[in-house]
């Protein structure tokens, strides 16, 4: 891995947005566009180049030389995982927030939910996610909405702070995209992502889910998910949503299990992550 040179002044943003990019080009620069156009100035976004064989690093380079606030980092392809890890090490701000190199943010996404964290002091934020179907035939979500549109929601009579329990009264996805974390809890529980090339961020939320203590549910939609063909969520979806969750019940159990006792869990606290698995796993 290495980090593309550049003179840049230090400086300690308030929130880290964290980007793997892989053979992107075709919506790298709309991903980006509405990164640098976040309201809030005390800002960083750290780009890891997976490795790709297209114009991505190209494409990532121009950006870094035109915003200071945003650094690139090259490696072999190793996967997202991988990549999300490299940033993690080098980011700097109190708060993280991670986007796919297809998806957007919504321009007032970081400051709304910073505001959020700072007032509430809590652990995690949720806000509601507008998923678009691009190039693929069928839905491949209960809830739809017109024209291959259908949305991850905030129930209007959950907004506000929740506890750890009452997460689970959202029908949650195990994926990383559609949170606010806290770098504080990330760095203390040493919380990195698995080399798996599908399912890594799923065990990295689960694994933030058990340490945290309160959260907060926004409903406001401030991240745009685009479900293109060929994805690796999109092949695995393909191989049977309930057999792809047979298989990766073990792992996640496993992982997070491993997680919990190396972290020294409370044996209670353990108990009721579980049942929120379930129960989770249950919704989605």
């Amino acid at each position: 891995m290495r980090k593309i040179n550049q003179t840049k002044t230090t400086f300690y943003p308030l929130v880290s947005i964290i980007v793997p990019v892989y053979n992107a080009e075709k919506y790298l620069m709309r991903c980006l566009d509405s990164l640098v156009s976040q309201t809030i100035s005390e800002k960083e976004i750290l780009c890891v180049n997976d490795g790709s064989t297209d114009k991505s690093l190209e494409i990532l380079t121009s950006y870094a030389e035109k915003y200071p606030f945003l650094y690139v980092f090259n490696q072999e392809n190793q996967g997202p995982g991988a990549a999300r890890n490299i940033a993690l090490d080098n980011a700097k701000g109190k708060y993280i927030i991670f986007c796919d190199a297809d998806d957007t943010l919504e321009s007032n996404a970081c400051f709304e939910c910073s505001m959020l964290m700072e007032k509430y002091n809590t652990d995690i934020i949720i806000f509601n996610v507008n998923i678009m179907e691009v190039d693929r035939v069928e839905i491949s979500r209960k809830k739809k909405f017109g024209r291959g549109e259908y949305i991850s929601i905030v129930h209007p009579d959950l907004e506000g702070l929740l506890s750890k329990k009452e997460f689970s009264k959202i029908a949650i996805n195990a994926s990383i995209w559609g949170y606010f974390y806290r770098s504080e809890l990330v760095n203390h529980f040493n919380l990195r992502f698995t080399n798996y090339r599908a399912g890594e961020d799923g065990i990295f939320f689960l694994s933030y889910l058990i340490v945290m203590q309160s959260g907060y549910a926004l409903n406001k939609t401030l991240y745009t998910y685009y479900a293109h063909k060929g994805s690796l969520a999109d092949i695995a979806y393909k191989k049977g949503p309930w057999l792809y969750r047979l298989f990766s019940l073990p792992k996640f159990i496993f992982l997070t299990l491993k997680f919990s006792l190396k972290n020294n869990i409370l044996f209670k606290q353990l108990c009721v992550f579980y049942w929120m698995f379930f129960y989770l796993k249950s919704k989605i």
